[in-house]
C-alpha cells in the first residue's frame, strides 16, 4: 500500500509537472500575445490619427475649393449682367459671355480705328 501512495505521488508529480509548465508555456503566450495586440493597437490609433488629419485638410480644401466656386459663379453672373446678358437663361453661359466680349472687344477697336482716322 505504501508503494502504491509513493507511485501515486510519483504520478502526481509528474502531471503537477506537466500542468506547471504547461501553464508557463500558456502564460509566455499570453504575455506575446499581449505584446503584439498593444503594438497593433498603437499602430491603428496612429493610423486612425493620420486618417482623421488627412480627413480635415481635405474637407479644409474641399470648403476653399466651394468658395472659389461660389466667387466664380458670382464673376461670371456680374460680367454678364454688365453685357446685357442673364445667366440663368444662357444655355452655355461662359461661351456666350466670351463672344459677347469679342464681339464688344472687336466693336472698341473698329471705333477706335475710325476715330484714330486708321483702318486695320
Amino acid at each position: 500500500e505504501l508503494h502504491e501512495l509513493r507511485r501515486s505521488l510519483t504520478n502526481a508529480d509528474k502531471v503537477k509537472n506537466r500542468q506547471a509548465k504547461k501553464i508557463s508555456s500558456m502564460k509566455n503566450e499570453i504575455a506575446h500575445t499581449e505584446v503584439e495586440v498593444s503594438r497593433d493597437l498603437t499602430y491603428s490609433e496612429s493610423a486612425l490619427n493620420a486618417v482623421n488629419e488627412e480627413l480635415r485638410a481635405v474637407r479644409r480644401a474641399l470648403d476653399e475649393v466651394a468658395r472659389r466656386e461660389k466667387q466664380l459663379v458670382d464673376f461670371r453672373s456680374v460680367v454678364a449682367r454688365m453685357l446685357g446678358l442673364e445667366v440663368s437663361q444662357l444655355a452655355i453661359p461662359d461661351y456666350e459671355i466670351v463672344a459677347r466680349l469679342e464681339r464688344l472687344i472687336q466693336s472698341h477697336h473698329r471705333h477706335v480705328a475710325i476715330a484714330s482716322g486708321t483702318t486695320s
